[in-house]
């Protein structure tokens, strides 16, 4: 069955799942490497160090099917994932575990801050001696944690630098007010909209390379269904690396990407759809509404449907 809402309980199952997921994922990697490296030196695991990691195999594997499972109950699933391609059911379950409730985000550019994906963020302090890197300047108060009740520091806030250009990063001596977890996911999504998501998103990446200096070439015909066989060639305009140019597109990737996530979202939960800022007050042309890309990916399948 599928629930109607994303209440507080499903929230918490799928945010506990996809924690014991990664958990249990990342030891077992941890693992195979060693028994691995073992190997290399011509020493066997035994019985029960095999058996040992295949009972941790096992855990993943239900993990896997549970998250899949439970993704698919949430009505985000059926109105936004399933008319998407690149992002399957474990992704899913961490992008919805990571923003837990999406009526926290009153507007996109919130859950853009809250991701670490800003052109720009703040270095500031608080008169508690707390150094925090902040996505905006409108933070009065000092939000750490700073004692066993979890409560917030709340001491006043010192904006000491602007960035301006660049995305937040972790910074030794500060408190990164980010959400590197999700940061991290979106970078995956992006990854995985590149080389299997729907022609919009492919075209919105190889357009931002394009305008930063870089178009890219086939090695050999064979080889044109598989992105990571594609060359790439500076242009005369191109005046940042390559790697740069292609963080910048996977990035512009990731923003759309949560764009359409938040419209389907707070729609679902009944909330007030608006157009990002610089849409709406900066009057940027080009943005297609998430209403409008589903119905266009729909027609696309349904051509091919019938080619097929």
């Amino acid at each position: 069955f599928k629930e109607k809402i994303m209440d507080s309980m499903l929230r918490e199952d799928i945010n506990f799942i996809n924690k014991f997921l990664y958990s249990v994922q990342k030891h077992r990697i941890m693992l195979s490497n060693w028994m691995d490296a073992k190997k290399r030196d011509g020493i066997e695991s035994t019985p029960r160090q095999i058996l040992l990691y295949e009972a941790l195999e096992k855990q993943e594997n239900i993990a896997k099917k549970m998250a899949r499972d439970i993704v698919e109950m949430t009505p985000i699933w059926a109105e936004f994932f399933e008319n998407t391609k690149g992002v399957a059911e474990c992704l899913a379950t961490s992008l919805l575990a990571e923003i837990g409730d999406i009526k926290r985000f009153g507007t996109v550019s919130k859950l853009w801050a809250y991701a670490g994906l800003l052109g720009g963020y703040y270095l500031a302090s608080c008169e508690n001696g707390h150094k925090l890197i902040l996505s905006s300047d409108h933070h009065k108060t000092c939000p750490v944690f700073s004692n066993e009740n979890d409560e917030p520091c709340s001491g006043l806030i010192k904006i000491d630098e602007h960035i301006e250009g660049q995305s937040p990063k972790r910074k030794k001596g500060y408190h990164f007010l980010f959400n590197g977890n999700l940061k991290t996911i979106c970078w995956k999504v992006a990854e995985q909209m590149r080389k299997q998501g729907d022609d919009y998103y492919k075209k919105i990446y190889y357009g931002e390379l394009e305008k930063q200096g870089y178009v890219r070439t086939l090695k050999s015909k064979k080889e044109e269904t598989d992105p990571d066989k594609y060359e790439y060639t500076a242009l005369p305009h191109a005046k940042i690396p390559k790697m740069h140019a292609m963080n910048r597109a996977n990035r512009k990737v990731m923003k759309r990407f949560l764009s359409h996530l938040w419209e389907a979202w707070t729609a679902l939960e009944g909330g007030d759809v608006r157009p990002p800022y610089v849409i709406e007050k900066l009057g940027h042309q080009g943005y297609v509404k998430w209403a409008d890309l589903k119905q266009q990916i729909a027609e696309t399948r349904e051509k091919i449907k019938k080619v097929s």
